[in-house]
């Protein structure tokens, strides 16, 4: 509701937020369906409010864990502001080096 209030008061353009709330887990992990349960609230816990309600988000990788995985960087705008949600996302990525990096592959 709070993210919902800041952009319909238009305090906020844009709101940023974690794409998921965990690490990236295993891709065995997650493709097997006895374990993709133990993950699912963290993986979709930040995405699915945007899911529902139709507002633009993307995501951007903006970091790696002390392990090598992958950060991601929700990027979320209002409704209609698709465009804007895509500049951010550009203008990020043109001043970090983030998404020409490689997670390790440990």
């Amino acid at each position: 509701r709070a993210w919902e209030q800041a952009l319909i008061d238009q305090s906020a353009d844009i709101l940023l937020a974690p794409t998921i709330a965990i690490p990236a887990p295993p891709a065995d992990a997650v493709a097997d369906p006895a374990r993709a349960p133990e993950f699912a609230d963290g993986l979709l816990r930040l995405t699915f409010p945007f899911d529902m309600t139709g507002w633009p988000a993307s995501s951007v990788l903006c970091g790696f864990t002390t392990a090598g995985l992958p950060v991601g960087l929700q990027i979320i705008g209002p409704a209609g502001a698709d465009a804007a949600v895509l500049r951010v996302g550009r203008a990020f990525q043109a001043r970090t080096d983030w998404h020409n990096q490689r997670p390790s592959l440990v």
